[in-house]
C-alpha cells in the first residue's frame, strides 16, 4: 500500500520538482527526476526516496546508492543491440 501511495507524491505541493520530470522506480529508490526534462533541457538528475510513517532511515541498498552518488561513482552507458535474424526451416 505504501508503494502505491508513493506514486502520488509528485502531485503534492511539497514535491519540489515538476511531476512530469519524475519517473517512478519503486525499488531500490522511489523516483529518478530528470529536472528540466519537460522543458527540453536537464539541469540535474535527482534520485528521490520517499519516507513516511515511523521508518525514516535509508535501508542498506539506498545508503549504497547515496554513497555512490556522493563519491561520483556513477556513469552513463549506451548499449547497442544488433538485430537478430532467424532462419526457420
Amino acid at each position: 500500500m505504501g508503494q502505491l501511495a508513493e506514486q502520488f507524491v509528485p502531485f503534492l505541493p511539497q514535491f519540489r520538482y515538476n511531476r512530469r520530470d519524475a519517473h517512478f522506480l519503486g525499488k531500490p529508490v522511489d523516483f529518478v527526476v530528470f529536472d528540466g526534462l519537460c522543458d527540453d533541457g536537464i539541469d540535474q538528475i535527482v534520485f528521490v526516496e520517499i519516507k513516511s510513517g515511523k521508518k525514516k532511515s535509508l535501508d542498506r541498498r539506498q545508503r549504497h546508492i547515496r554513497d555512490c552518488i556522493a563519491d561520483r561513482r556513477i556513469s552513463f552507458e549506451v548499449v547497442t543491440v544488433q538485430e537478430v535474424s532467424h532462419t526457420y526451416s
